[in-house]
């Protein structure tokens, strides 16, 4: 599902307020004792602590979390460009050690992003590894100028210690080849809040185990598809040929196969990898 960040946040902010959350906009946390939080300098009192404060979380670091597996980053860039959706879905492109994602986010607007491992490269010079979805920019218009920000992969050994639980970026992070970012998010805030509700914030930290488990593995997978072009070619030619371990993929990912399903599906997709 494709939607503007924008309206996103917009309506998550109301959901918010709706729920009773005071939001104090341009406040920034100075310190943080064991029951309070300084606010501009106001010690604000808190039962549980939750840092959701991005991948170079503040909250981590000063309750002392930062400790974790790093996997690597790569670069992320994205425009918005004036023209009609060609298709109602998300396109993946792959090329040389980067890929292509086209989301429609309206009747007259769609958002591409690039995702590599080369510091070289950018948004409309990789364009030129994509003839078919230059082509079709070719009357449309970009909107603004790029963004761009790191896609790092990092899991962390704990999320939970005390009173202080952290959640999204914060708490660790996939490659973005996963599409997984704010899935991950909204799925960790509601194991969250279920542990919260018991008082028992230990559960969170064996629910935020399960849920970082399939997109590890198949960030795992994708990443070592980037890396090598036969790999990836020999990849995409199995999959094209058998659609069912396609499926069964995006079924882990989602968290729905049995491990009995999943490891035929494994263990086909990687013989007809080799005799590719």
């Amino acid at each position: 599902m494709g939607v503007r960040r924008t309206r996103l946040h917009s309506v998550l902010r109301e959901h918010a307020e709706a729920e009773g959350a005071v939001l104090r906009w341009g406040s920034r946390v100075t310190a943080i004792e064991k029951r309070h939080a300084f606010i501009a300098c106001e010690p604000i009192a808190f039962r549980y602590l939750l840092g959701a404060d991005g991948s170079s979380s503040t909250i981590r670091r000063w309750a002392g979390l930062e400790r974790g597996s790093y996997k690597g980053s790569r670069l992320g860039f994205r425009r918005q460009y004036s023209i009609a959706p060609w298709s109602d879905c998300v396109e993946v492109h792959w090329g040389p050690q980067c890929q292509l994602y086209i989301t429609p986010i309206g009747s007259d607007r769609i958002c591409i992003a690039l995702l590599t491992r080369r510091t070289d490269l950018r948004l409309d010079q990789a364009l030129k590894f994509f003839p078919e979805v230059a082509a079709r920019l070719g009357s449309g218009s970009p909107i603004g100028l790029p963004r761009g920000a790191n896609s790092v992969f990092r899991r962390l050994n704990r999320v939970v210690k005390e009173n202080i639980a952290l959640v999204g970026d914060a708490s660790g992070s996939v490659d973005a080849i996963t599409g997984e970012g704010m899935c991950l998010s909204f799925r960790q805030a509601t194991a969250l809040a279920e542990a919260l509700s018991k008082d028992r914030l230990q559960e969170y930290q064996e629910a935020h185990s399960r849920i970082r488990s399939a997109p590890d593995r198949i960030a795992w997978l994708l990443l070592k598809m980037d890396r090598s072009e036969l790999v990836c070619r020999r990849a995409l030619q199995a999959l094209s040929r058998r659609p069912e371990f396609f499926t069964s993929l995006l079924a882990l990912h989602v968290g729905e196969p049995s491990r009995a399903v999943l490891a035929g599906a494994m263990c086909s997709l990687g013989w007809s990898l080799l005799t590719a």
